[in-house]
């Protein structure tokens, strides 16, 4: 769930509330969804955001409230700061690539990120199974991404699947002639795992399937991942939303590799 901020004029601030890719604020409170300029008129707010968890804490601490959205186990400023440090330390700047995202038309059906995610949603409909097109809608649109590689721990991506089905052969062949690569020549960290997010904030593996899998059986501590947001899927709540890559990633103590 994407925290949600709400300025009205008391600075009040709403964590129930979550943003659909297309724009849309869903209030479980009303168990409906609203466009941001109804959601103003309902609450009486003069402006809405979309925010990380981060970023949202941040706001709650200059507003005076110590909310702890999302169950982070913060207990008083001394654990945000030192949440903000950590993630700071190990997480790299988030770019986004969202041409024309102040159009109000932006998210709508005609909008340009509207456009991709009906398209990606026809694609997935029609596409053979088993195909980055049955998953992930295609690879186009990419909205979000970090320039780093991002040093994530094995273990955390065990229940992520292939973009093409790659787990059914979990433990195969091509993991057998990796390991065995592997103890020949030692282990190359030259090209990162590549993971794309859908729309929806659901994450899947394009390539190194089989490395995710070495690295969790060897007990490897880190493995270089790139991560690439799919149609505003860095605004969506997810396994490996930006907001929750801090309890993924290696601490800076975890990185050097085993031989």
């Amino acid at each position: 769930m994407v925290i949600g901020v709400v300025n009205g004029d008391k600075g009040k601030i709403y964590h129930g509330w979550s943003v659909t890719p297309k724009g849309t604020i869903v209030d479980p409170e009303f168990n409906r969804e609203f466009t941001p300029e109804a959601y103003k008129e309902l609450t009486g707010a003069v402006e809405v955001m979309r925010l990380t968890k981060t970023e949202a804490l941040v706001h709650a601490v200059k507003a005076g409230e110590f909310p702890d959205p999302g169950n982070l186990g913060l207990r008083s400023l001394d654990d945000l700061n030192a949440r903000l440090d950590e993630a700071a330390s190990v997480v790299p700047k988030l770019r986004r690539d969202n041409p024309g995202a102040r159009d109000p038309e932006f998210y709508g059906p005609g909008g340009w990120l509207g456009s991709k995610i009906r398209k990606a949603a026809e694609k997935r409909a029609s596409a053979t199974p088993y195909t980055t097109n049955a998953t992930l809608g295609g690879m186009d649109g990419v909205t979000g991404y970090f320039r780093e590689r991002l040093k994530i721990r094995p273990e955390t991506l065990r229940d992520i699947k292939g973009a093409m089905g790659e787990e059914r052969f979990a433990g195969g062949e091509k993991l057998q002639r990796l390991e065995a690569s592997i103890a020949k020549e030692g282990y190359l960290d030259d090209s990162p795992i590549l993971i794309a997010v859908r729309e929806d904030g659901v994450p899947f593996i394009v390539e190194g399937n089989n490395r995710v899998q070495e690295a969790i059986k060897s007990g490897r501590p880190h493995i270089n991942v790139e991560i690439q947001y799919l149609r505003g899927a860095e605004d969506v709540e997810g396994p490996l939303s930006p907001g929750n890559l801090p309890s993924v990633m290696a601490r800076a103590q975890e990185t050097k590799l085993p031989k």
